[in-house]
């Protein structure tokens, strides 16, 4: 190990076997390198009594046995993936009988970011880590990398790393990761809130006595006042701050097209409150171009 490797808070990163996963560990081990991380690749067996329950003609050992396996393959695989981009990482792997979501809440006190691989989808043909990404982003208190190839052909280092501005507690956090990412990879950063007229003055059918100019103007002014104390900790990432009316989901979305990550806050609060994610983050999960990083 390295002596220079923080190992107090390692990057974690679900493994299933998929190509997803397969580049996101790869993904792991370029960014461990940059922030001097270890790396744990975690594989979460299938429940065996499903195996049990089909007629299949053998023991509970015999299929846990085969189960193992096929896991350890895919951690091998992770490792030369990992290995290839950062020989000297300090990496080791994890296979555990919990379940994805139960195994990362359970570290995630202790992890840097927890990165899962996940394809663009809708809800209901979200199957990746068996289908419990949104459920691991509900569940752990770490930020959560959502990893899937990005769209465009030329996606290349010097793509900005786009945050969404809401005001809430949780955006806050966004903002700041977005800037601790960009500073280290070197990238620009885009702010942008998107704010619709029923949100800023509540009176839709008076839109003939809204002094449009003005309003834009506050809003504008607005979202520099909220990033700049935060921007202003970060002298070398220069950041643009976009202010625009319609809906944050799309205007995100169209802005992941030429980003190199979108970071956006998570409202969720844990099992007991907040069971489900604000719905632009799920929206951003499910549909966004580049990879997607969840902070709570």
């Amino acid at each position: 190990m390295d002596e220079s490797t923080n190992d107090a808070m390692p990057i974690y990163v679900g493994i299933d076997g998929s190509v997803p996963a397969l580049e996101a560990a790869r993904w792991a081990g370029e960014y461990a390198a940059r922030i001097r991380r270890s790396v744990v690749l975690v594989h979460s067996l299938p429940d065996v009594t499903w195996y049990l329950g089909t007629g299949v003609l053998a023991g509970e050992q015999e299929i846990l046995g085969e189960l193992r396996e096929v896991g350890r393959q895919a951690l091998d695989a992770a490792e030369r993936a990992v290995r290839e981009v950062n020989p000297s990482i300090d990496l080791r792997a994890v296979q555990t009988r919990k379940s994805v979501t139960d195994y990362f809440e359970s570290v995630s006190d202790d992890a840097h970011v927890i990165v899962v691989g996940s394809r663009r989808s809708s809800a209901l043909t979200d199957l990746v880590l068996g289908g419990e990404v949104i459920r691991v982003c509900n569940s752990v208190e770490c930020p959560v990398l959502v990893w899937r190839a990005h769209s465009a052909d030329d996606a290349d280092a010097d793509m900005p790393v786009v945050v969404g501005v809401d005001g809430t507690e949780s955006s806050n956090h966004a903002l700041r990761a977005a800037f601790e990412f960009a500073d280290t990879v070197k990238a620009p950063v885009i702010a942008t809130h998107a704010w619709q007229i029923a949100e800023s003055v509540g009176v839709g059918y008076a839109a003939g006595l809204i002094d449009w100019d003005r309003l834009r103007s506050d809003q504008r002014q607005w979202l520099r006042d909220t990033v700049n104390p935060i921007a202003d900790s970060f002298a070398d990432v220069a950041v643009t701050c976009a202010s625009v009316e319609g809906q944050a989901a799309h205007h995100l979305r169209t802005l992941s097209a030429s980003a190199q990550l979108v970071v956006v806050g998570s409202r969720g609060r844990g099992k007991m409150a907040g069971a489900l994610l604000g719905s632009v983050s799920q929206n951003m999960i499910h549909h966004a171009q580049c990879p997607v990083l969840v902070v709570h």
